[in-house]
């Protein structure tokens, strides 16, 4: 089964910049945003010309994509979406008109969908799932942070306990000027995630293939 991975966090938190250092032969952008990314020369890595750029939030055409890159793109070693805020926006919009339940189950079915897909593609594929993060309230009156949903029915189909690996980011202010990381365990007030020896400290250079390395390396033994 494919790798499933959450890189969560506010806009503007190094979330898409943490693609920087991947390799654009052996990676496959998933544009949902329609936004240009932040670092020099995207376009000139990551385009329709070379086989590893689809601008789409359509849930269909995703699905063909993920599922043509495991099937006959085996040099595809990494595929990132961003955002799943967008397709899920955008398909509450398509669907404005539709009234009651029906809507938000369609909603839910197809981001839960989307995740057991990944789980059943091909077995050397890493997925990166970019999203934003929400606030809430918890029983006990502590605010925390989690994935963001659209729709009350997709937080309680806890998307999050479908993966192992979820990442937040992490700004801080150094002397010359901000500095982007990932939290790899909860801080006690995220959902971050990840198996104790998969990486060397909580917190981590915000770089993606760092992290799809380490997995590897950690998941091969």
């Amino acid at each position: 089964m494919a790798t499933l991975v959450q890189i969560l966090g506010e806009p503007g938190s190094g979330k898409t910049y943490s693609m920087r250092n991947l390799l654009p032969t052996e990676a496959f952008y998933i544009n949902a945003d329609a936004k240009n990314m932040p670092f020099k020369g995207w376009k000139g890595k990551y385009n329709v010309e070379s086989k590893n750029y689809l601008m789409s939030s359509d849930i269909p055409t995703i699905f063909t994509y993920l599922q043509r890159i495991s099937d006959n793109a085996p040099h595809i070693k990494i595929v990132v979406i961003d955002t799943l805020n967008s397709i899920m926006s955008d398909k509450e919009m398509s669907e404005r008109k539709k009234k009651g339940y029906d809507k938000w189950m369609d909603l839910a079915g197809d981001i839960y969908d989307l995740y057991r897909l990944i789980s059943v593609l091909r077995e050397d594929l890493t997925v990166f799932c970019i999203a934003h993060t929400e606030d809430y309230v918890g029983m006990d009156g502590i605010t925390r942070q989690r994935l963001k949903t659209n729709g009350a029915k997709l937080t309680k189909l806890n998307l999050e306990g479908l993966t192992t690996y979820t990442l937040y980011t992490k700004v801080s202010r150094g002397d010359a000027g901000n500095v982007y990381q990932f939290e790899t365990q909860t801080n006690g007030f995220n959902t971050a995630r990840s198996p104790e020896e998969v990486f060397e400290t909580t917190v981590i250079a915000n770089d993606m293939a760092l992290v799809d390395k380490s997995i590897r390396d950690y998941e091969l033994g």
